[in-house]
């Protein structure tokens, strides 16, 4: 296959876009389906053609249209209504509900005429301060929530643990699930941690950490981090944490835009996760924190059946150390000192609450602190009756920043409370597979048998970590979140009968069956189930850094390129020219292996995948589930530098100068709607493949040419799904080759690159590539 069309094949492509082209505003029409003007009446009966109106100049404000402010509900709202739900990732159904609303407000629009958007979810008034900033609390008790998505199968999390976070939350948000707060002296609060925007140097704020975890949820809202720091001075410390793009100041965070977009961020069920997650990492660091303080590692036996018996206990002394850490270690050491090995959880309890009490300072606001973590942390319930306020003197102590710890591997106690979704210290979360739903984990294919086990027993021991340079327990902690090693090691033994002897935490039959389990879900490629963890299996757990990685001579005409730009600050100093190619990775990507690609490169992959998986029609995908969904049914997907080839049967390239022009005029025209240049696209090969049927003559030709490499030219040049297109272009922000190439290149469909980014954008100028315009790309 060459890969260019000749002049027949020009002249079949013109003859296939030579219609008179749609009018702009029907292109906003996305989709077939037409809702009935019913459907939308019903749904907005109780707000008036006002509201109508404010719809529509919304609109016009955040897509830059130029609908008729008339408060009428026709065709163009709808469809402009579909193409905003597209763009912000709800489901495009032309009705405006809450959840576009609130879209609409965190983009920029006003409060809608008698509606209460930011208040819709949980009924609660947004408080203003006198002296600034705002406070809202609301969304029902933390143990409702989460109860519900542990039933929805979206949070794997005990009971006693669900307890346990209700409790700390009784000190945080009286008990309820989500709470902003802008008026202190953190700026900006939000969570049933009131996670705030400074205090943890280390990660750049608490808040910002949060961020980090789930940043395309939290994006959906507005709210996302740059590569520049705010320098805070609070209580006599400097903080240093991300800044917050369009809030140039920690001050601007105060304003009610922001106020309402935390506070609506805080309610969407992925940051729920996120926040859980994290709180349970919070909690493994505190008690960590104490012990190392302690000194004795003693002591923790005589109260560790206490401990892991009693939500109660682990929310006080979680508390106690997320107020006034210095005072929470000290009472936490008096307390193991007076109690006796086998102590019950009541009784101790009883004794730190006191040593709380005799370790703050003895006045009556410090003491009032104390009293107030004992008694809220007492309560299994929510106190949504009471009037909630928090006092600023009861938050975020000063020496608060000694959450900075490492996280450490399996061990002793700390490996006992561990996160389900846990990462090792050598991972690099931004890079690895999304994790796996508990169904996943426990869901196992054929297993290997037992001489291939035995055969990867041992290259997996002379590897790890003697070559690789990474530890088995690492692996071990994030094959965790793909794999149930208990349904794995129950499997074995059904296997074999009871015969094979099966050992934790080194690399055994579980291990390397555990490891081929992953293997089966991330790659097509048969060959790659070996259960041996090799360079790519490492890149696809977002293991990064290991001996195993092919090294790449340093004399490559590339190196030159980087060695002429500066931008090292565009990936906040992460890469430079001197460490680029140690970051060449071969990770999974839907099914296949993506060879040789730039780690910046595979973190804006796992973002449209992260993307593709939080629609409903592809949740709970595995990548080897979901690639197939996709249509990605060949057994390889080309990858190279920083580009993203994919192949998949029936697709050429498109080449000659007026597909060229059409080509690089849709960017023009409709660049920032992924969806538009898409219908527009698939419309044509539409009529090119009926082209082709009613000229059998022209058919012939082209099943016999080397263009369509014996393949049938009636499936036409455009195939990648429409999902997987905009989740790489729209969500994800990479440049497409079939319309972002320029004006003499577009046409490549089955090519996405980075040059739309960063240091990417950089380097595609160095090299004198094409570059999109501001405004012909979804980027800007």
């Amino acid at each position: 296959m060459t890969g260019i069309v000749g002049p027949d094949t020009e002249q079949a492509l013109i003859a296939a876009t030579e219609t008179t082209p749609a009018s702009k505003m029907e292109e906003f029409d996305l989709f077939d389906i037409e809702l009935a003007d019913m459907a939308w009446t019903e749904e907005i009966n109780r707000k008036s053609s006002d509201y109508i109106k404010w719809v529509q100049q919304s609109l016009n404000n955040i897509l830059g249209l130029k609908l008729a402010v008339d408060g009428e509900s026709g065709k163009q709202t709808r469809s402009a209504i579909r193409s905003f739900q597209q763009q912000v990732g709800l489901e495009p159904d032309g009705i405006m509900g809450e959840k576009t609303e609130a879209a609409m407000i965190t983009r920029g629009a006003s409060t809608p005429p008698q509606s209460k958007a930011s208040d819709s979810d949980s009924g609660v008034k947004m408080r203003k301060h006198k002296n600034g900033g705002y406070s809202a609390y609301g969304g029902g008790s933390v143990t409702a929530a989460l109860k519900k998505l542990k039933n929805q199968g979206l949070l794997n999390i005990s009971d006693g643990d669900i307890e346990m976070l209700q409790r700390m939350a009784n000190v945080e948000t009286d008990g309820l699930i989500q709470g902003i707060n802008s008026w202190d002296s953190a700026y900006m609060s939000m969570g049933f941690m009131q996670w705030p925007v400074l205090y943890d140097n280390k990660h750049g704020g608490k808040l910002q950490r949060l961020i980090q975890m789930v940043p395309e949820a939290f994006k959906h809202y507005g709210i996302e981090l740059t590569n520049e720091k705010y320098v805070i001075r609070s209580g006599g410390e400097e903080y240093t944490s991300w800044k917050i793009k369009g809030a140039p100041t920690p001050a601007d965070l105060r304003s009610e835009i922001w106020a309402k977009r935390f506070y609506l961020a805080g309610l969407d069920t992925e940051i729920i996760a996120a926040e859980v997650k994290l709180a349970l990492i919070m909690v493994r660091e505190a008690l960590q924190k104490m012990l190392v303080f302690a000194d004795n590692d003693q002591l923790f036996d005589r109260i560790r059946t206490a401990y892991d018996s009693s939500p109660k206990l682990r929310a006080l002394i979680q508390e106690a150390f997320n107020h006034r850490p210095a005072y929470a270690k000290k009472a936490l050491k008096n307390a193991m000192l007076a109690a006796k090995t086998g102590i019950g959880a009541e009784e101790f309890i009883k004794i730190l609450q006191q040593k709380i009490r005799e370790a703050y300072p003895q006045n009556a606001d410090s003491q009032k602190s104390a009293e107030n973590i004992i008694n809220k942390t007492a309560k299994n319930a929510t106190s949504i009756d009471n009037e909630f306020e928090p006092n600023p003197k009861n938050f975020y102590g000063f020496d608060d920043n000694e959450y900075e710890i490492n996280e450490r591997g399996e061990e002793g106690f700390f490996g006992k409370y561990l996160d389900p979704l846990r990462f090792s210290s050598v991972c690099d979360r931004t890079a690895a597979t999304p994790s796996f739903l508990i169904s996943k984990r426990k869901s196992l294919t054929p297993l290997l048998s037992s001489s291939q086990n035995a055969s990867a027993i041992q290259k997996n021991r002379t590897l790890h970590p003697a070559k690789s340079g990474v530890q088995p327990a690492d692996i071990i902690t994030d094959l965790k979140r793909y794999v149930d090693f208990d349904a794995v090691r129950e499997a074995i033994q059904r296997q074999s009968g009871g015969s094979v002897v099966l050992s934790e935490g080194t690399v055994d039959a579980v291990f390397v069956e555990a490891v081929h389990q992953f293997q089966t879900k991330v790659y097509f490629d048969k060959t790659a189930h070996d259960g041996v963890v090799g360079s790519s299996t490492f890149s696809s757990l977002g293991i990064i850094k290991h001996n195993l990685r092919q090294r790449i001579d340093r004399g490559v005409f590339g190196q030159k390129v980087l060695n002429n730009i500066s931008d090292s600050t565009l990936t906040n100093g992460e890469f430079n020219a001197k460490n680029w190619y140690d970051f060449i990775v071969t990770p999974s990507f839907l099914g296949h292996s993506a060879n040789n690609i730039h780690l910046l490169l595979v973190r804006k992959l796992r973002e449209a995948e992260n993307y593709l998986l939080s629609l409903p029609a592809y949740n709970g995908m595995t990548p080897v589930e979901l690639g197939r969904a996709l249509n990605l049914d060949r057994s390889t997907v080309n990858y190279s530098g920083l580009k993203s080839a994919a192949q998949k049967s029936s697709n050429d390239t498109l080449n000659g100068s007026n597909i060229f022009e059409f080509l690089h005029g849709l960017a023009v025209s409709y660049g920032k709607d992924t969806n538009a240049v898409y219908k527009i696209l698939s419309r044509r090969n539409d009529e090119f493949k009926t082209y082709l049927k009613s000229n059998p003559s022209i058919l012939r030709f082209w099943k016999n040419s080397a263009t369509f490499d014996n393949r049938d030219p009636l499936n036409g040049f455009l195939n990648l799904h429409p999902d997987l297109i905009l989740a790489l272009r729209q969500k994800a922000l990479l440049a497409w080759g079939a319309t972002d190439f320029g004006p003499r290149a577009s046409g490549d469909v089955m090519h996405f690159d980075l040059r739309t980014l960063g240091v990417g954008k950089v380097i595609a100028k160095e090299l004198k590539a094409y570059v999109p315009n501001s405004g012909h790309h979804p980027v800007g």
